[in-house]
């Protein structure tokens, strides 16, 4: 389904609705239209290419699945000074902290990282909107790297995920909605040149607490829910296990980075057998 016109929440909207139509019901919600309304089209120049990403050849895409005993043990090691991390945040800081371990992955004010993650706007309008409104109502919010240190340590990675991710907030969407892109709400005074450094960009989407798993077209529920390949690298997703309490993560990454990182000893001690490629 193309960006263009729907989100991940748009798209399960859909599948929902399809689903119980075959099944021969009527669907009890009712998609809205209303995200051309919300937010007109603009011309938002050259920050597109900010986003952008180049399809590239010789990705590999590798499933890696962490137990809900383990994500409970990860989010115990690393909740320190009052923050607890939710799933989501303390799964892409430590996939993030391995990657940039396992590949020495350089980092620097002239080489900084930018860690891109989807984030759902519906819930931080000022006027929130239902689950099925229909559209790419979904906005990236990113954090910025720019020490070598910064990327190895997950307890100053979670507080970035969490403070990227709190910018996306009623304000920014009011001036999406009014036509001023931020740049993901990074750019600040001092961050204005980001454009103009070499930057190493890493995208995270999370698909976790979607009802991926209730679209029962007559046969039953999905014995299993995949995420198709991407031609893109330094990309993961991350979705629920069928049981609901554990992740899987589907990481795209170029075969040199994906050879080191799947061997990575730190990874592989929190990884469930069920793993697979």
């Amino acid at each position: 389904m193309s960006h263009k016109i729907a989100d991940a929440s748009s798209m399960i909207t859909f599948i929902r609705n399809w689903a119980a139509t075959a099944r021969g019901e009527s669907a009890n919600f009712c998609p809205q239209f209303v995200s051309a309304t919300l937010f007109p089209p603009k011309d938002i120049g050259g920050l597109t290419g900010t986003v952008s990403v180049p399809s590239e050849k010789n990705i590999v895409l590798r499933r890696f699945v962490f137990s809900g005993s383990m994500i409970a043990a990860l989010r115990e090691k690393y909740s320190d000074g009052g923050i607890h991390p939710t799933r989501v945040e303390v799964l892409s800081s430590f996939i993030w902290s391995r990657f940039a371990a396992s590949t020495q992955l350089k980092i620097g004010v002239e080489r900084p990282c930018l860690l891109v993650h989807a984030v759902n706007l519906r819930k931080r309008m000022h006027e929130p909107l239902p689950d099925d409104s229909f559209g790419n109502i979904a906005g990236p919010s990113a954090a910025i790297v720019s020490e070598d240190s910064e990327s190895k340590d997950c307890y100053r990675l979670i507080r970035k995920f969490r403070n990227a991710i709190s910018k996306i907030n009623k304000d920014y969407v009011i001036k999406l909605q009014n036509g001023v892109f931020e740049d993901f709400g990074v750019l600040e005074s001092d961050d204005e040149t980001l454009n103009k450094r070499e930057v190493v960009k890493f995208f995270n989407t999370s698909l976790c607490r979607f009802p991926v798993y209730e679209a029962d077209f007559g046969w039953g529920r999905p014995i299993w829910v995949a995420w198709g390949g991407l031609p893109y690298r330094n990309v993961f997703v991350l979705m629920d296990t069928k049981c609901g309490d554990g992740i899987e993560a589907w990481i795209h990454l170029t075969e040199v980075d994906m050879a080191k990182f799947e061997a990575d000893h730190d990874l592989l001690s929190y990884l469930s057998p069920t793993s697979s490629r």
